[in-house]
């Protein structure tokens, strides 16, 4: 999160905190936990299983994709921009095709939770990448 959102985004950023609320109702593990200094978001990922990251974005660069790897995280993203250059080989799965297909939504959907698999092979094998 960012303590200096743009007034014009203000509406967006209270939508996703409302879905949020709505989600932990209903008893999912999500929380916002806010703007972070990088000690405290590199700790949060070496915490973490999974960095699931749809995204259309044609960006140049993924700093996210590099900072998340340094930390031992995989990613599951879609083939977009320039991600499959950023993302190591082998340290994330990258899905090719439109995000807004429901062919490509489903296989998402399916790898993140078979990523979440307890002892999942390829998980500790991403992760393993991830630090190399």
């Amino acid at each position: 999160g960012y303590d200096n959102t743009v007034e014009e985004m203000k509406p967006f950023y209270n939508q996703c905190y409302a879905k949020i609320a709505d989600y932990q109702k209903e008893g999912f593990k999500i929380k916002h936990v806010g703007a972070l200094s990088k000690t405290d978001l590199y700790k949060l990922y070496q915490e973490s299983k999974l960095f699931v990251y749809p995204t259309k974005f044609e960006e140049i660069s993924c700093i996210t994709a590099m900072e998340t790897q340094m930390n031992g995280l995989p990613m599951i993203t879609t083939a977009t921009a320039a991600l499959p250059e950023t993302l190591g080989k082998d340290s994330g799965i990258l899905l090719k095709g439109d995000i807004k297909s429901p062919k490509v939504q489903n296989k998402f959907v399916n790898s993140v939770v078979d990523l979440l698999q307890e002892n999942s092979l390829d998980w500790i094998r991403m992760s393993k990448k991830c630090n190399s």
